[in-house]
């Protein structure tokens, strides 16, 4: 019934607004915002207070179209692999491809999220029969700067495992946009990256990370960044859909205190809040942790890392598998001992 009552809501402010008032009515703040929709509800200004992110999605929909796209059932479905048999298997399969869904991967610093970003950078580009999707990457970083390095250490394991890989086509098939700012993002967003889509063909887009450019604390950055967080969603998820590419975003990790205020009274949660956990699909969540092997000396104390569903409709809630950054890439330890003498 909620869910209705705001659908209503915003379609009543959009019929009322139109297209480009409400598109107006998104950018304002929200002193600013509120004698708008008084006029168009014939209430008060307390009564306002009642509108929800929810009701801000649903307004967003109405100028952009329908962004939650009807999930298309098929057993043949493209799946992007991790590039590891066990990480697969754990995920269905892979990664679902052309759905008009974000997948959002989330950790503190050295989980190794750009690792695996860079790997699926790689895997993307293999043919379909090993798990990619024989296409080009569009690739947006916000760091300032792209882990060549690192990249061509994975494109020489890579080369060596598929022979058929020619490691200066693999470097150049990644398309690197480097971002500074929110505004060049939402310019990025809006224009260049369809016409990188039209002309690359490219079916993976990643964005690392996302938090970076939302930084700011004032008060009327947050209401500010909760409407462009909106509408960077929105407009991912229509151009993801519309060009049948897989969407990869990145996220950091913040303290959020609970109960007492002490030092120890704090727990990991995702950067930018709801107004963004609304707009993914599927996240994870990537976590660093020590095995202990009791049995195997060599084994003992032995850092590894953990990848954990927080929330999908596709894969299990709450599922984890481990997994290991070494210099040839993101796998599982059973596939690293396997397949040490391949390498």
């Amino acid at each position: 019934m909620k869910q209705s009552l705001e659908e209503e809501e915003a379609r009543k402010v959009f019929e009322a607004l139109g297209t480009h008032k409400c598109k107006e009515l998104l950018l304002l703040c929200h002193s600013d915002i509120m004698p708008i929709l008084q006029t168009v509800f014939h209430v008060q200004k307390d009564d306002i207070f009642r509108l929800t992110p929810v009701f801000w999605q649903q307004l967003i929909s109405c100028i952009y179209g329908n962004v939650f796209l009807p999930y298309r059932v098929n057993c043949f479905q493209k799946r992007l692999s991790l590039g590891c048999p066990q990480l697969d298997k754990f995920l269905h399969g892979g990664l679902i491809v052309g759905q008009g869904q974000i997948f959002e991967f989330c950790g503190e610093a050295g989980v190794g999220k750009t690792q695996l970003m860079l790997q699926l950078s790689i895997v993307s580009q293999l043919e379909t029969k090993d798990g990619g999707l024989e296409s080009k990457v569009i690739y947006i970083c916000t760091s300032g700067r792209f882990p060549s390095s690192r990249l061509q250490q994975l494109i020489a394991a890579f080369v060596q495992r598929y022979p058929y890989l020619e490691a200066n086509l693999v470097a150049s098939h990644i398309i690197v946009e480097t971002v500074k700012s929110l505004e060049q993002l939402e310019v990025l967003v809006d224009s260049r990256l369809v016409y990188l889509l039209n002309n690359t063909h490219a079916k993976v887009i990643i964005i690392d990370s996302l938090a970076r450019l939302f930084r700011e604390t004032g008060l009327d950055a947050l209401q500010h960044r909760s409407l462009v967080l909106y509408r960077l969603g929105v407009q991912l998820k229509r151009i993801s859909y519309k060009h049948q590419a897989l969407l990869l975003v990145t996220n950091e990790m913040t303290g959020q205190p609970v109960g007492s205020f002490n030092a120890h009274n704090f727990v990991q949660t995702p950067c930018l809040g709801k107004a963004w956990k609304h707009n993914v699909n599927h996240r994870f969540y990537l976590k660093k942790m020590t095995l202990w092997n009791a049995f195997d000396e060599t084994q003992r104390n032995r850092e590894c890392r953990e990848l954990e569903v927080a929330f999908s409709p596709e894969y299990d809630s709450g599922c984890k598998i481990t997994y290991q950054i070494l210099l040839r890439g993101v796998c599982h330890p059973f596939t690293c001992g396997q397949e040490k003498n391949a390498w």
